[in-house]
């Protein structure tokens, strides 16, 4: 099979002939149609670190990835359209048990720990498989798999809320904000958008955010009180990960309001009033991943509200190193995807 390898830490990514993966016990062996590039998958080709530690190079990147079974067995035939989970759940550990694989304490993962989807064949463990709706592109079903799954899970992760909830997503541009905005639409939630650029904002407000907010022109805190009566916000998705923009969130939230991480750097810091926090009954919650439960549902609700995942650009698998660097470039919006196949 061909497959694009990155060599070292920092690159070069060469596509090279490697042979064919063995079909493991309890595996089916997938013909990779699409595979998204994540900022993981970027961050991982620039430090050598994943999030177990060091990663062993030359290695095959590529966290998710959607194609067509190329050797499969009773309910995985051969010829189904599928997707893949990113993250392998040990099973063992006291959440794999309760059936929490999202929190699970050892995951592995495709393209950090194993072979990833930047190749023409990728084996996979059978529960990792899931159906690809018959509607949704394998670009598509490569786009959602790591962020409309973990944007699901952020939402499921926030607890109780009131009807119509009114709902922040900041770093609305990217990969996971854009997926926030069109899913938290899609299940009835008010969205408010928060992002870096007007040209960000005119997008996020064609996936259905009513309020667009310019946080480098305007005060967040201040535009998402006038914006809500000054009640603030029930939720807030945080994709970026960022201390100043994480703070601004937190002060954003109205009475019962939820912050949702699904990142930050090291050594960001959140400072809390215990006070203030118990009275208005906030609650903080750190979430990543997606259950079993949530990576198929989220497929569900994008054949159901015909929701296509935003792709800034698709790139053939010999143009692997280009499709690494677009990841980088922070003007993009949405997704960068590799194709070895038709978008069907």
């Amino acid at each position: 099979m061909r497959a694009a390898v990155t060599e070292a830490a920092g690159g070069p990514i060469h596509v090279n002939d490697l042979s064919d993966p063995d079909r493991r016990s309890g595996e089916v062996l997938i013909r990779v149609m699409a595979a998204s590039v994540n900022r993981l998958d970027r961050m991982v080709y620039e430090r050598g670190f994943g999030p177990n530690g060091p990663v062993a190079f030359p290695l095959v990147q590529g966290i998710d990835a959607a194609g067509i079974i190329e050797s499969g067995s009773g309910s995985l035939p051969t010829g189904l359209r599928v997707v893949v989970k990113p993250s392998i759940a040990c099973r063992m550990c006291r959440w794999c048990r309760a059936g929490r694989v999202a929190d699970c304490a050892d995951p592995m993962s495709f393209g950090i720990d194993r072979q990833g989807g930047f190749a023409e064949l990728l084996g996979v463990p059978r529960g990792n498989v899931v159906k690809l709706p018959d509607d949704v592109s394998f670009v598509s079903g490569a786009a959602a798999a790591h962020t409309h799954a973990v944007v699901l899970r952020m939402i499921r992760a926030a607890g109780e809320l009131p009807p119509d909830p009114i709902t922040l997503v900041t770093g609305a541009g990217g990969g996971l904000g854009t997926a926030a905005v069109q899913l938290a639409t899609a299940l009835g939630h008010r969205v408010i958008a928060s992002a870096s650029t007007d040209e960000k904002l005119l997008a996020t407000r064609d996936l259905g955010a009513l309020v667009g907010l310019n946080r480098t022109t305007g005060d967040l805190v201040e535009d998402v009180m006038a914006s809500t009566d000054g009640q603030g916000v029930d939720l807030v998705l945080d994709t970026t990960g960022a201390g100043e923009v994480i703070e601004e969130a937190h002060r954003s939230l109205g009475r019962c309001g939820a912050l949702v991480l699904v990142a930050a750097g090291p050594g960001t810091k959140l400072e809390l009033d215990a006070l203030e926090t118990y009275r208005a009954r906030h609650r903080i919650v750190g979430s990543a991943n997606s259950n079993m439960a949530d990576f198929t549902d989220v497929y569900k609700i994008i054949a159901e509200h015909d929701i296509t995942p935003v792709v800034s650009a698709t790139y053939g698998l010999d143009d692997a190193g280009a499709a690494m660097e677009a990841i980088a470039d922070r003007t993009r919006i949405g997704k960068v995807v590799i194709e070895m196949g038709e978008a069907t």
